[in-house]
């Protein structure tokens, strides 16, 4: 990382499921703004997106972390429903090139 990142703890009151909610809002807006101040459409340009877990192996091994691994790898039907209602306010996110897979997912 050249610059500086953002470090977002699983210490929160959130269930997996709105976890994962919200990282997906993030993954949207990180591409909107991306192109809303710099033009850009490129998925990848510029941003370094990581997302830490923060727990043991046990807890890893856990049926909704590995769910949550799985979203992480493919919401494509999560996505589009979110882009649908984004397409209201911002139209050009038809533009973008927004991956249903985050790139920091590897086993």
């Amino acid at each position: 990382m050249q610059d500086e990142g953002y470090n977002c703890e699983w210490s929160q009151e959130l269930k997996i499921h709105e976890s994962f909610d919200q990282y997906l809002n993030a993954w949207i807006l990180v591409h909107v703004l991306n192109h809303k101040l710099y033009g850009c459409t490129d998925p990848g340009a510029g941003t370094i997106f990581n997302m830490s877990v923060g727990y043991n192996m046990e807890g890893i091994l856990k049926d909704n972390v590995q769910w949550f691994f799985g979203k992480m790898k493919n919401c494509e039907a999560e996505l589009t429903s979110k882009i649908n209602i984004v397409r209201k306010y911002y139209p050009d996110i038809e533009k973008l090139n927004i991956r249903p897979a985050f790139p920091t997912i590897s086993r």
